[in-house]
């Protein structure tokens, strides 16, 4: 009742909504075993305002013919023009004879796509073999073994577990026939659209109907017709499996050349699938005489791969894989779009414009063709053509997020932020993980005055995908409305969130900020102290070094617990590149405690171990005069490093006037008669 309902209210406000509502709403009920409703629903049409000589909805009153067992009246219900994309369909049905649809039986109708379809499939066809299972039993499976439900490979692995023998078979309409013959349902894997373009697309073939010459399917996707034409499946490949008891079933298969190419493009998607494009696509080189399914999949992989590069290059290895592609029939939806969408990057629109009308031709209208024409027409500098298209895949898709991505592109060129933040939020919600809209929303946010919502809506997507804390682009994204937030802070409260910034840049930054803020002293150098024990040695270099500006080493100086922070960061700090700035600094605070920590780091039993901190150390000596720094810099001219000889040397030229002959390069024996000079002197 409620899709009845749904369906005529839909004609009421929109025919052309209604028309599709009501050719989606007979398909829904038919395929949920409720055909009388079907039949019902059709009968209504017209007192809707649908016409029932309608393409679509002709087509599902073919179906109901031919599943109801009355096929008489199919070819009066089909001798119109079939709508795109159904044609096989329509000659097939066209050739039904008197024979009913073969009867199935199947799960409840549901919408799945993706994974969850990829789930829904294998726990269709294990039922189907006898061993009743759900589809978030193989959901869990693929969970506690890290895997994808929709990689090529997931699915052998889980028959296997079962304890199922399985084989891949591609290209090949008669090996499938022979299987349904033997009683064997299997998985059909076609290049079909989705919601997220084009993929492998899983349906369980269950039946084969030979006066049509149509496999009937279980098909999770009600998107997607669950009747194809077996021919075509010269272009796509399945998966059948037998309990191994049941070996003898598929021996007439296993060693036959569409098993054995079968395998090999399951390999090869499957290396695709976990990341490694060129590694699948090689595997596919020993496949390449074999042609039509062969052909297929690799401008499938090559299609991927110029979609991440975005090349000419890749475009044109693309290009070259489709042709040869389509000289195989049937030709794809698939192939002319890839092909009128490499043209376009091969700087031919005209040609790509034509491509992709014939795509219409076969599939329809729809989104993703006006995006395609939109791309084409906006690099060939046609603004008035790229918006008409745009309005044209959000009249189709009106949720479409890419559609809305662009046109808030477009908004923004316009001047009209506003609008672009709404297309935007539109589309982050639909895709709440999508760094590409969060970075531009983000960005948007800042042009119109508001850092604070932008750093929200970045930490709220990390905050969904941990993995994504460190990705470049969404890194630089949030370091852009930090910095935003540090250089429009009214005070040093303010400011205070920004230590707790992951990004060791932003962290910079406010320290920067901070040892600028002397009007607040006390509030600025408070929150410069917690940087001291920062995890990045690169920050506690940074704040170390701003304590040496005037009015914070005065701080220092009159601070007795903050010198022995730093005192303690010189004696026990793992980064030596830290210990060297903290020697420095304490060479510009007079007070005991640093000469005396200085002192030690250069000599004796609790010398540093890496010869830049004595040597920094020596130097920093230079600024206390006192008498025990200056025996333990004689006794640094002994060093084995001539870095940290070099300092002590220049310190003690600096605190007395000369060198007493002493040249930190000269040869040990020369060195030790000058270091004998410098004890003489002193102990006077």
């Amino acid at each position: 009742p409620a899709i009845v309902a749904m369906a005529r209210a839909l004609a009421a406000l929109d025919p052309e909504a209604g028309r599709r509502a009501h050719a989606f709403a007979i398909d829904a009920l038919r395929r949920d075993g409720e055909p009388g409703s079907a039949v019902s629903l059709l009968a209504a049409a017209p007192s809707a305002g649908v016409a029932p000589t309608d393409p679509l909805l002709a087509l599902q009153a073919a179906l109901l013919a031919w599943e109801r067992g009355k096929p008489d009246s199919i070819p009066m219900l089909l001798s119109g023009r079939p709508p795109p994309g159904t044609q096989s369909v329509y000659l097939a049905l066209r050739r039904a004879g008197r024979r009913p649809r073969p009867v199935i039986s199947g799960p409840p109708l549901g919408h799945l796509t993706g994974a969850r379809a990829h789930a829904e499939v294998a726990a269709r066809l294990v039922t189907a073999l006898g061993s009743e299972i759900s589809a978030a039993e193989m959901e869990r499976w693929c969970r506690e073994r890290k895997l994808q439900p929709e990689h090529a490979g997931t699915l052998r692995a889980f028959l296997e577990s079962r304890g199922f023998l399985v084989l891949s078979i591609a290209g090949d309409p008669r090996a499938g026939n022979a299987l349904l013959a033997a009683g064997l349902p299997f998985v059909l894997l076609r290049i079909a659209k989705g919601e997220q373009g084009y993929s492998d697309a899983p349906a369980v073939v269950k039946a084969y109907d030979s006066a049509t010459g149509l496999w009937v399917l279980d098909e999770p996707n009600v998107n997607l017709f669950d009747v194809v034409p077996h021919a075509e499946a010269v272009k796509t490949r399945f998966v059948c499996a037998v309990p191994r008891e049941r070996r003898a079933l598929l021996a007439p298969f296993e060693g036959a050349a569409a098993t054995r190419l079968g395998r090999v493009l399951e390999g090869a998607l499957d290396t695709a699938d976990r990341g490694k494009l060129e590694a699948g696509l090689e595997q596919l080189k020993g496949a390449a005489a074999s042609g039509g399914v062969a052909d297929l999949y690799r401008a499938f992989l090559l299609y991927r791969a110029a979609g991440v590069r975005r090349d000419e290059a890749s475009w044109k290895r693309t290009r070259e894989a489709v042709e040869r592609s389509r000289r195989t029939p049937p030709m794809l939806a698939f192939e002319e779009l890839v092909r009128g969408e490499a043209l376009g990057a091969a700087g031919k629109p005209d040609d790509a414009l034509g491509a992709l009308d014939h795509v219409a031709y076969l599939e329809g209208e729809s989104g993703d063709l006006s995006l395609a024409r939109f791309a084409i027409q906006r690099a060939r500098g046609n603004r008035t053509g790229a918006r008409t298209e745009l309005d044209a895949a959000l009249r189709l898709a009106p949720l479409d997020v890419r559609a809305l991505y662009h046109r808030a592109a477009i908004f923004v060129d316009a001047g009209s932020p506003v609008e672009a933040r709404a297309d935007l939020r539109r589309a982050l919600e639909r895709r709440p993980g999508a760094v590409r809209f969060a970075v531009a929303l983000s960005s948007l946010e800042l042009t119109l005055g508001r850092p604070q919502e932008a750093l929200d809506l970045l930490g709220d997507i990390v905050r969904r995908n941990p993995a994504l804390a460190d990705d470049p682009v969404l890194r630089l994204a949030r370091r852009q409305a930090e910095n935003e937030l540090i250089e429009s802070a009214a005070s040093v409260a303010e400011l205070r969130p920004m230590a707790r910034s992951p990004d060791s840049t932003t962290r910079r930054r406010l320290a920067f900020e901070l040892a600028r803020r002397s009007s607040e002293a006390d509030a600025a150098e408070a929150l410069l102290r917690t940087l001291l024990a920062d995890a990045d040695p690169e920050m506690r270099v940074t704040t170390l070094r701003l304590y040496m500006r005037p009015w914070l080493r005065e701080r220092v100086e009159a601070d007795a617990v903050l010198v022995r922070g730093i005192t303690t960061l010189l004696e026990k700090d793992p980064d030596a590149t830290v210990r060297r700035a903290a020697a420095d600094l304490l060479g510009r605070v007079h007070s005991p405690l640093s000469c005396r920590v200085l002192t030690a780091a250069v000599g004796g039993a609790t010398r540093d171990a890496d010869a830049g901190v004595r040597g920094a150390a020596a130097r920093a000596l230079g600024g206390h005069a006192l008498e025990g720094c200056r025996s333990v810099l004689v006794d640094a001219l002994e060093d084995a490093d001539l870095s940290v000889r070099k300092a002590a040397a220049q310190t003690l030229f600096e605190l007395t006037g000369t060198t007493r002959g002493f040249e930190p390069g000269d040869p040990p024996e020369k060195r030790a008669a000058a270091v004998a000079a410098w004890r003489t002197w002193l102990q006077r």
